[in-house]
């Protein structure tokens, strides 16, 4: 840890209410921001990037953990953080990262040392063929994971993964993003290996009606669907929305206002 480093300090609501050297506020329980970043890719089913922390890491170290943490700096936004411990952890150039939430935790060390933070996860999705070249300062070994193996090997070996994983795997289990990626209704490889995602509209990327989606008002995006499209769209995917909209031939309302709706959804 470089003592000129400084984390952000807050509240229990996330507001930030100044600042601390790095070590300082490790030593005295001062509660600040960080954030966990996730990183999947698509195989046979998704997979999550795990890293191994360094054994000259000041705690936790020699433990396995998701696939990056650190803390925010002044006046730094919190996705650009996260785009650049990835690539200094690990050489990864992720396009598009996702808060998706925050969590607090706190633990005491056996150096002495604690965590108090609100930790913000974020979330990205890379293609299959991205390149892991992990830093030995910080990383000692890595791997890719399915979400349940993970779980079992969790609840088995609980001391060989950082104190913070469990909490912040629950959030990205909760996420409406890996809903959406994981149930996506279809997906098929052209002759040219183009990966193609079919996805339904209405209560799948929108919330649904009884009474059909008659205007560009009525439609209403699921929090995280339109995020989780980016995402797979990110990782190679070509995404096509399927959509059987039976209410133009019920009059219910035009083609030219239909347009309106998907435009909306696209924009």
């Amino acid at each position: 840890m470089k003592a000129s480093e400084h984390v952000i300090l807050v509240d229990r609501f996330d507001q930030e209410i100044g600042y601390a050297e790095k070590l300082f506020a490790h030593q005295n329980r001062l509660l600040h921001r960080a954030f966990s970043v996730f990183i999947f890719r698509k195989m046979q089913q998704f997979e999550l990037l795990l890293q191994r922390r360094a054994l000259n890491k000041y705690h936790s170290a020699d433990l396995w953990s998701n696939t990056c943490c650190s803390h925010p700096r002044a006046q730094e936004n919190m996705l650009a953080a996260g785009q650049r411990r990835l690539f200094e952890e690990l050489n990864i150039s992720v396009a598009e990262l996702q808060d998706i939430g925050w969590f607090h935790y706190s633990v005491d060390f056996s150096n002495g040392l604690t965590e108090n933070e609100i930790d913000h996860v974020l979330l990205g999705v890379v293609g299959a063929e991205v390149d892991v070249v992990p830093n030995p300062a910080e990383v000692s070994a890595y791997r890719w994971i399915t979400l349940p193996q993970l779980e079992h090997e969790m609840d088995v070996y609980p001391h060989q993964f950082t104190p913070w994983l469990r909490q912040a795997l629950a959030l990205v289990k909760d996420c409406s993003l890996m809903h959406a990626l994981e149930e996506k209704k279809d997906e098929l490889h052209d002759k040219q290996g183009v990966r193609i995602i079919i996805l339904d509209r209405d209560g799948v990327i929108n919330y649904e009606s009884q009474n059909y989606i008659k205007s560009p008002a009525e439609w209403q995006p699921i929090p995280g669907s339109l995020e989780a499209i980016a995402l797979l769209t990110q990782a190679g995917y070509t995404v096509v929305v399927a959509t059987n909209q039976s209410g133009v031939g019920r009059g219910y309302y035009t083609e030219a206002v239909l347009a309106q709706i998907n435009q909306k959804m696209m924009d």
